[in-house]
Parts: C-alpha cells; structure tokens; sequence
C-alpha cells in the first residue's frame, strides 16, 4: 500500500484545507444533497473512508437520515480529532486500512473523500473494488480528489490557478509552491475519464460526474 502523506496535521487540518481546496464545505453539502434524493426518506448504512477528522459524519447527522454509520482513517491522530468532534451512539470510529476494508454488501452509501489519489493504480483498483463489494445492490459510492488533467498545457494552467486560489486565501507563495509540488510525488492524480473507467470496469452500473472544479472533481457510481 502506498504510503499515504497528509497534506496537513490532524490539528490544523480543518482550518488548512478550507485555504487550499476551494468549495471544500459545498462538496459535502453537496453529497448530502445526493443521498438524501437517492433515498429519500430511508435511513442508511454509510462507510466513510479516510474520514480526517470527522467533517463527513459531521454533516451527515446534521442534513441526513442514517441509522449506522463506520468511519474509518488509518491515522489515529485524525480518528482522536474525529471522536474529539462527534459525539453520535449512530457512528463508530476505527482505524482500518483501505486494501483491508471488505464489508460484503452492507452499506447503502459509501464515500472516499480525497482519499483515492493516494494510491498506486493496482492499489487502487483494489480499493474500488472492495467499495463496490461492500455496497448494497442500488447502493452508492462517492468520490472526491484531485484529478490530472489531460496533457500537459492544462495541467500548467490548472496548476497555476489553484496556486491563485491558495495565494488569494492567504497562503505565501512559498507555501503555495511547497504544495502544489505534492502533484505525483506524495498524491497521484489520473485523468477524470480513466477514473470512471475504473470504476466501470470494477462493476458499477452507472458512473456519473456531479461536481468539477480547480483541480477537483466529484463522482458518482451506483451499484
């Protein structure tokens, strides 16, 4: 399994990553927005991978009909942070590993968020696969991470304004540069269109973009 480095420490993660991916809360409102019209009114079973420090849970008991919910990091600093924040009989907190998550069809929903851009490509099929085997039938998967665009001219262009995002929110230039310099050394994008091909070809019936922006983008399968 690669070794996944965080961008931020668990105790200025939630104020660092607002100044670096841009619309950072919407992408959770929007995803609460997504099961809460998949299932209407059904409570659901939900997997959070790489749950940080615990914005997704956060979310999800305020805007959306869970009856169980398992939250899983491999840093057990971010799953302190997690427990610190959430207080909920309806989630549990557990350090698990991704290439050791297999649940057998049990969840309704299930979400990587900026997770998946960590791996390997072997690694990563594995991870989506194992998703896609924890899913009840109809169930959902969500993704959100960084993504590589297509040739070279725009991964400089799409480069240069996240750097413009970042310096507008207050970083310095040099913090700007020392982490837009993580692109394929400590994460490792791969293009939109070979990001729904894999998750195509590990079984998902539909696959669909619902949310694209910078350097980000969001994406929807069903089982």
């Amino acid at each position: 399994m690669s070794n996944r480095k965080a961008a931020f420490s668990a105790e200025s993660y939630d104020r660092d990553i607002l100044n670096t991916i841009p619309y950072y809360d919407e992408v959770y409102n929007q995803i609460a927005d997504v099961v809460s019209v998949t299932f209407l009114n059904k409570a659901v079973s939900w997997l959070d991978i790489g749950c940080g420090t615990g914005k997704m849970a956060k979310v999800v008991l305020e805007q959306c009909n869970v009856d169980k919910m398992i939250c899983t990091d491999h840093s057990s600093a971010m799953l302190e942070a997690a427990r610190q924040k959430i207080s909920s009989s309806y989630v549990e907190f557990l350090r698990l590993p991704m290439k050791e998550i297999n649940y057998d069809s049990q969840f309704d929903v299930i979400t990587a968020i900026l997770v998946n851009h960590y791996l390997a490509y072997e690694e990563r099929m594995i991870a989506v696969r194992n998703c896609y085997n924890s899913l009840r039938e109809k169930g959902i998967y969500i993704t959100f991470e960084n993504f590589a665009p297509c040739d070279e001219t725009m991964k400089k262009l799409y480069l240069k304004r996240w750097e413009k995002y970042q310096c507008n929110k207050g970083k310095s230039m040099k913090e700007c540069k020392k982490h837009l310099s993580r692109y394929n050394t400590e994460y490792f994008p791969i293009t939109i269109q070979e990001q729904i091909r894999i998750l195509k070809e590990c079984g998902f019936m539909s696959v669909e973009i619902f949310l694209c922006s910078y350097m980000q983008v969001g994406i929807l399968a069903r089982k």
